[in-house]
């Protein structure tokens, strides 16, 4: 009686044991997938986070890039400009050293040959040129007119003479304004290209 008593104490324990031993392995086999589920979350999650930081820094620094080549773009342009506008002030300037009055009587008289001499015509001169070879050009000129020479004085030349034929449409405009436009026109252009060639925007 004893010995049977004996014996299933003891099948108690080892059964008691065999079932601890398994709860101890399933937790542990539960507790070790659970770490290994942690550590690949957190290794997804810090791949994930690296990867927006790559694609933020080059979002930036393609942003950088293009805010810089706007600002280099709009120098450029804005140094063209100021380099136009001189360009422009230094023809003016240049163009209105040639209109002395040889030249000026040249050029009328080349204007008026090609016009006819039949009319009257009016020429435009700035009040210094009007007042300094303004009728001395008149008695010049006299005779490639029979309707008779007009000089009339303006502010609305700086250098030059405009050309009228009275009682017409017709007028020749040979000014440093003119002159300036004219060069400027096919210039300018040019130059600013050049500009943006050197800088290396075009």
């Amino acid at each position: 009686m004893e010995v049977q008593l004996q014996e299933l104490i003891d099948k108690i324990k080892d059964n008691g044991v065999k079932a601890a031993n398994s709860e101890k392995s399933r937790i542990i086999a539960e507790a070790e997938k659970k770490a290994k589920d942690i550590i690949h979350a957190a290794e997804n999650k810090a791949k994930e986070i690296e990867k927006k930081a790559h694609e933020e820094a080059a979002l930036n620094e393609a942003r950088s890039r293009e805010a810089l080549q706007l600002a280099a773009r709009d120098l450029i342009l804005n140094i063209s400009t100021k380099v136009t506008n001189l360009f422009n002030e230094i023809l003016m300037k240049e163009s209105s050293k040639s209109f002395d009055q040889p030249t000026v009587s040249a050029l009328v008289s080349k204007a008026l040959k090609s016009m006819g001499s039949e009319g009257s015509y009016e020429i435009a001169l700035n009040e210094t040129d009007a007042k300094a070879f303004g009728e001395a050009l008149k008695v010049e000129l006299s005779s490639l007119a029979k309707g008779g020479i007009t000089i009339k004085p303006t502010r609305n030349i700086d250098a030059g003479f405009r050309l009228i034929e009275k009682d017409s449409a017709i007028s020749y405009e040979f000014t440093n304004q003119v002159i300036a436009e004219n060069l400027a026109a096919y210039v300018n252009p040019k130059l600013a290209e050049d500009i943006k060639k050197a800088a290396g925007l075009s």
